[in-house]
């Protein structure tokens, strides 16, 4: 799999390989589990997928199994996808003031 993480909020293209696998245009579906949106499927080879994918940003941060179903078949790959919480962003204000005598300081 290529990308193997991917942070919340995030939409990209992941890339499935499998071995001994079968999947076909139009049929086959990959699943990474809640949070994730798979808004299509591009079937490379019959071992390759490429999914196009949308990471809710709220979308629970850890490990993902990911399952590709072709019709009957199921293919688990377990612990292969990995959602990353969004780093925080702290702003702070912070004004330079210059004082009667001339020095200039900071203000918070």
């Amino acid at each position: 799999m290529d990308p193997e993480s991917r942070v919340q909020g995030e939409a990209l293209d992941v890339i499935i390989y499998g071995r001994k696998t079968n999947s076909v245009p139009l049929v086959s579906q990959a699943c990474f589990g809640e949070g994730i949106a798979v808004n299509f499927t591009t079937v490379a080879r019959t071992d390759v997928e490429i999914e196009n994918i949308i990471i809710d940003p709220d979308a629970e941060v850890g490990v993902r199994d990911v399952i590709v179903r072709t019709r009957d078949e199921a293919a688990i790959g377990e612990g292969l996808f990995t959602v990353v919480g969004r780093p925080k962003i702290i702003v702070q204000r912070i004004a330079i003031v210059t004082s009667n005598d001339g020095k200039d300081r900071l203000k918070r």
